[in-house]
């Protein structure tokens, strides 16, 4: 994946992920969006995962957080099978970094802003 600017990046894909992602998306629509996961899946019920899909009750789309489509639709990008090797944050003195900008840590029920990541 090229180097790239992008307003907010949410690391991890389970329901905080996906949650915060579709609230920036609220707050601000002209921001970039992108949720960053090893997973190889959207954002899904995990706990559904054991309870209803592994035992044959439920099928994939029936466990995912969201329907086919809502990403595309909402302009939030799935950087999925990925994994975060480096994040840049621009200069202190840069003038186009957007005041707003934010990395969020998604790996357990609740979204946690990284700290002393960006200037």
């Amino acid at each position: 994946m090229p180097l790239r600017q992008i307003d907010h990046l949410i690391l991890g894909a389970g329901a905080a992920a996906a949650t915060a992602a579709a609230t920036l998306r609220l707050e601000d629509a002209d921001c970039s969006i992108m949720i960053l996961s090893v997973d190889d899946s959207p954002p899904y019920y995990r706990p559904e995962l054991s309870k209803l899909y592994l035992l044959g009750s439920a099928s994939n789309g029936q466990i995912l957080l969201h329907p086919a489509g809502f990403y595309e639709d909402q302009r939030i990008e799935l950087g999925l099978s990925a994994a975060a090797v480096a994040l840049v944050p621009p200069p202190r003195s840069s003038l186009h970094r957007p005041a707003n900008a934010s990395i969020m840590e998604c790996c357990s029920s609740q979204p946690v802003p990284c700290r002393n990541v960006l200037p």
